[in-house]
């Protein structure tokens, strides 16, 4: 059995929907690029070229999908106490 066919018997069995199981999946994945190109932008960049970049990928983002809107729920978890991560929950606020 290859690892794929192994993940698929896997969901099969647990009865995860697909969907939701690659949703997650994207969404970790790019949760870990973003904080690897954050930190290879704040090391490489000056605070004014981060700005501007920040501001492109929002009017992309803007392009792309709509304007943002209003969260429509609370976020019921409290900053992270990990200097790494409390920069990476900054950057992305």
């Amino acid at each position: 059995m290859t690892y794929g066919q192994i993940i698929d018997e896997a969901i099969a069995q647990y009865n995860v929907d697909r969907k939701s199981w690659v949703a997650h999946q994207a969404g970790y994945q790019t949760l870990l690029g973003t904080a690897v190109m954050l930190a290879l932008a704040r090391k490489s960049l000056t605070t004014e070229e981060l700005r501007d970049a920040r501001k492109t990928a929002e009017q992309a983002a803007v392009l792309l999908f709509g304007p943002l809107g209003k969260r429509p729920f609370d976020v019921d978890v409290s900053p992270p106490t990990d200097e790494r991560l409390l920069a990476l929950f900054e950057a992305l606020s």
